[in-house]
C-alpha cells in the first residue's frame, strides 16, 4: 500500500474476519484473561515499533513489535473500551506513526492491526481529522468510537475495494482492522500494494494507482492526466458511507522489480575493491541488469552507480525491496514502472534511488534498470517549515519568533546533466505552470547574483522570463504558499512578503493560498516544465516535461486554535544551545577571530519526529560591498537503534576553506542559518531551522 508520496507499500495480506459488535465507548474494564494484538505494517512489517494502547478510561499500556511487526497486550485489566492503538517506528529511514481503533471490550484474544487503512478509519472518526487526536483527547473522542461508526467505515472500504479484490481472486468480505496478516504479495496483499492512502485534515483519499497508468516519462506534446483523482474515493466524518463507489478494478503485479533487491544485496556484501564498475561489474555484481543506454534524470549508469560501487561506505549496504511508485506502461512488449530503492549504508546514512525499471523491445525483452530517459533532474515536493527567528535585524526592537511556512519545492539540479555548468546544452531557464501557481507560472533561473549554485524561483509581473541582467534577492527553490505565527504569542515574519514585490520576493504568492485550495491538491498532481537550453533564443521550449507532485504541502490553520495540518507535524527541536551560540554574537565580540575553520552542529533527536537526514549551515555577509554566501551541508546517520536524547555532532568546514565568523557579523543583509532537513512518512520535506 502506498501512502501519499506513492511509494510506501504495505506488504501484508489480510485474512478476512468480521468486526466485533456491541455498544459504544466507556464500557467496563477488560479482565486479565482478555488480550489484544495484531500486526503493524507500512512498506514492511514495522520492527521494534513502540505501540501504545490508550483506553477509554485514560489508562495506557505500552509494548513493542517483533521483527514481523506483531505486537500483543496480554493483560487488559483496568482498561475500558473503546481502544486506540498507536504505533511509532522506523520505516525506510523515516518515522511512521499509525493509529487503529477497536470499539468494544476485547473478549478472549482480539486481533487489531495497525496499517494505513486503519489510520484512515481513525482519521474519519477524529473531530479534527487528525488520527493522533483520538488518543491524545481520549476523554472526548471515546464516545465517537462506536461499533456502528467503525463498521460503517470498514464496510465502505470493503465496497471501495470490491472490484480490486475480485480481480485478485479474493472472495468474501474485507475488514482492514481485524484480519490476520501474511505477506505473500497475492490476493488481498496484491490489492493493498496498488493503493495510495492520503490522510489530510479535509478527509481521506484512497486511490487505486494501478487504475491510473500514465506514460508521461519523456518530453511530451500533449498534457497527461492532471492527477489521479479519477481512481479515488474520499472519506470524511461527514461521508454517507453507504453510498461509496468501487475503485477501478485493475490490480498490477507488485513483484515486478523484486529481483533487484537480492542482486544489489549480494553485490554490496562484497568489499568495494571487488565490486567493479557498471562497465565492468565484479563477479558478485554481474547479475544486476543495468541497460547500456541507462539515463535517469541526467545520470548515466556510471554516474548513478559507480560512486556507490567504489566507495567503502557502501560495504554491506542493505537494500529494501524496490517499491513500485506507479506504472508508466503495462503492455506485453513495453512494461515500465517508476520504482524507489531505499538503502542504508554502513554509517547508517539512508539513501533513496528513484529510477525506471523496464522490460521491452528496447531492453531486448530483458528486465533492466534503464532510467526515465530524461537529460535533467526535476523534482516537485511539498515542504513544511518551522523557523525560529533568533533575532530580527533592522528593527528597533529585536523580536524572537517561531513561525510556520508551507510551500512547494521546484528543484532543477544545477550539477546533474550539465544543467547549470554546460554553457551550450545546459538549461537557461525552465517555465513551470500548474496548481497553486500564478496563471503566468514561475521561472527557474540559473545563476543569479549570489546564488551561483542554484536554480532560483523567479517571476515577473508579465510572466515573461527574467532578463540576463535581472538580480534576485533570495536564493530559493521554494514557492511559498502561506505562512503563519506558530502560536498566538509569536509573530509571522513572512506575512508581509506575500504580494506583488516581484523583484525582491519573487518566490512568494500574490496572497496567501487558502487552506481549502491547498487541501484540494492530490498526490500525483502534474506540473508542466518547459525547458529552454542556453543555445535557444526562441519562445519555443526544447523540452516539455510533466513532473508529478510526490507529496502535498500542508494546511496552515489558525495560530490561536493551532488546528492546521502543520500543527500536527512533529518537529526536530533538539538543536543544542552551543550551535545556536555559534551563529549569534555574544554581548562582547572583542577578541573574536574574523574567521573560523569549522562550525559545529550538535542536536538531539526529538522522539517520534522524522529524523533529520541532512544538516545545512549558511553564512551570508556583506563584506566590503560584496555579498559573500557560504554554504555547507552534510548527510546525517539515521540509526534504527537510536536512543532518544543522545547527541549527534557534525563539523561543517565550508568545503575546507573555513567561514567568516558568524559571531561578529553585522549589516542589513547578513544571515546566519542552521537547518535540519527531514522527510516525514508521506515524503513531505520537513525543514526545521534557526536564523539570525
Amino acid at each position: 500500500m502506498q501512502i501519499n508520496r506513492l511509494s510506501q507499500i504495505v506488504m501484508a495480506s489480510l485474512v478476512l474476519a468480521a468486526c466485533g459488535g456491541g455498544g459504544g465507548g466507556g464500557g467496563t474494564a477488560s479482565s486479565s484473561s482478555n488480550a489484544l494484538g495484531g500486526v503493524v505494517a507500512t512498506g514492511a512489517p514495522m520492527d521494534s515499533a513502540s505501540v501504545t494502547l490508550t483506553c477509554a478510561n485514560g489508562a495506557t499500556k505500552t509494548t513493542s513489535t517483533n521483527s514481523s511487526g506483531s505486537y500483543s497486550f496480554a493483560d487488559l485489566s483496568g482498561c475500558t473500551a473503546p481502544y486506540v492503538v498507536s504505533a511509532v517506528g522506523m520505516v525506510n529511514g523515516t518515522t511512521e506513526t499509525l493509529v487503529s481503533v477497536f470499539p468494544t471490550e476485547a473478549s478472549g484474544s482480539q486481533n487489531v492491526n495497525v496499517t494505513p487503512l486503519t489510520h484512515a478509519i481513525a482519521a474519519t472518526l477524529s473531530t479534527d481529522g487528525n488520527p493522533l487526536s483520538l488518543a491524545s483527547n481520549i476523554s472526548s473522542s471515546a464516545a465517537g468510537i462506536t461499533a456502528t461508526a467503525v463498521n460503517a467505515r470498514t464496510t465502505a472500504i470493503s465496497t471501495a475495494l470490491s472490484g480490486m479484490l475480485a480481480s485478485a481472486g479474493v472472495t468474501g468480505t474485507f475488514n482492514p482492522i481485524t484480519g490476520a496478516f501474511s505477506a505473500d504479495r497475492t490476493g488481498v496483499d496484491k490489492v493493498l500494494d496498488n493503493l495510495t492512502v492520503d490522510v489530510k485534515s479535509s478527509g481521506v483519499s484512497i486511490t487505486n494507482s494501478a487504475g491510473n497508468v500514465q506514460d508521461d516519462m519523456g518530453s511530451l506534446n500533449s498534457a497527461p492526466a492532471a492527477d489521479f483523482s479519477s481512481g479515488s474515493v474520499t472519506l470524511s466524518s461527514n461521508t454517507n458511507f453507504s453510498s461509496i463507489s468501487a475503485l477501478p478494478s485493475q490490480v498490477l503485479d507488485s513483484t515486478f522489480a523484486d529481483v533487484f533487491q537480492s542482486q544489489f544485496n549480494t553485490c554490496f556484501a562484497a568489499p568495494a575493491a571487488n565490486r567493479g564498475s557498471v562497465s565492468s561489474l565484479g563477479s558478485s555484481c554481474q547479475a544486476i541488469q543495468i541497460a547500456s543506454d541507462y539515463l535517469n534524470d541526467g545520470r548515466t549508469g556510471s554516474n548513478e552507480f559507480d560512486g556507490r560501487l567504489s566507495n567503502s561506505l557502501y560495504d554491506g549496504a542493505t537494500f529494501a525491496k524496490p517499491q513500485i511508485i506507479r506504472f508508466l506502461s503495462t503492455s506485453a512488449t513495453d512494461k515500465r514502472a517508476v520504482i524507489e530503492f531505499d538503502l542504508i549504508r554502513s554509517d547508517k546514512v539512508t539513501e533513496q534511488i528513484f529510477t525506471v525499471v523496464e522490460q521491452s523491445t528496447g531492453t531486448g525483452g530483458v528486465l533492466k534498470l534503464r532510467g526515465n530517459r530524461r537529460p535533467f533532474y526535476f523534482d516537485v515536493s511539498g515542504v513544511v517549515q518551522k523557523r525560529t527567528q533568533v533575532a530580527q535585524r533592522n528593527t528597533t526592537t529585536a523580536h524572537l519568533s517561531n513561525f510556520y511556512a508551507t510551500s512547494l519545492q521546484f528543484y532543477l539540479d544545477f550539477n546533474v546533466g550539465g544543467a547549470g555548468t554546460d554553457n551550450t546544452n545546459g538549461v537557461k531557464w525552465a517555465h513551470v505552470t500548474g496548481p497553486l501557481l500564478p496563471t503566468s507560472g514561475v521561472w527557474l533561473r540559473r545563476g543569479p547574483a549570489g546564488c551561483d549554485q542554484y536554480f532560483t524561483v523567479w517571476r515577473k509581473q508579465d510572466g515573461s522570463a527574467a532578463a540576463s541582467g535581472d538580480t534576485v534577492a533570495n536564493c530559493s527553490a521554494l514557492w511559498q504558499l502561506s505562512s503563519r505565527a506558530a502560536s498566538s504569542s509569536d509573530y509571522d515574519n513572512w506575512g508581509s512578503l506575500f504580494g506583488t514585490d516581484y523583484t525582491n520576493n519573487p518566490q512568494f504568492a500574490d496572497a496567501k493560498i487558502a487552506d481549502s485550495t491547498i487541501a484540494a491538491i492530490q498526490p500525483g498532481t502534474s506540473y508542466k516544465f518547459e525547458v529552454f537550453l542556453m543555445s535557444n533564443n526562441t519562445i519555443t521550449p526544447d523540452y516539455v516535461f510533466y513532473q508529478r507532485l510526490r507529496s502535498r504541502p500542508y494546511t496552515m490553520g489558525d495560530a490561536t486554535l493551532q488546528n492546521g495540518e502543520i500543527d500536527a507535524v512533529k518537529w526536530n527541536e533538539g538543536l543544542q544551545q552551543s550551535s545556536i551560540d555559534s551563529i549569534t554574537p555574544p554581548s562582547s565580540t572583542s577578541g573574536l577571530p574574523s574567521t573560523v575553520s569549522s562550525l559545529n552542529v550538535s542536536y538531539a533527536r526529538t522522539p517520534n519526529a522524522a529524523p533529520p537526514f541532512k544538516v545545512m549551515v549558511q553564512v551570508k555577509q556583506l563584506v566590503s560591498g560584496t555579498m559573500r554566501t557560504q554554504v555547507d551541508s552534510k548527510f546525517l546517520p539515521i540509526d534504527p537503534n537510536y536512543v532518544a536524547g543522545s547527541v549527534i555532532s557534525k563539523d561543517l568546514t565550508n568545503g575546507g576553506t573555513g567561514w567568516n565568523n558568524p559571531q561578529i557579523t553585522t549589516g542589513a543583509n547578513t544571515m546566519n542559518f542552521i537547518q535540519l532537513v527531514a522527510r516525514n512518512r508521506m515524503g513531505t520535506i520537513v525543514l526545521r531551522d534557526w536564523k539570525y
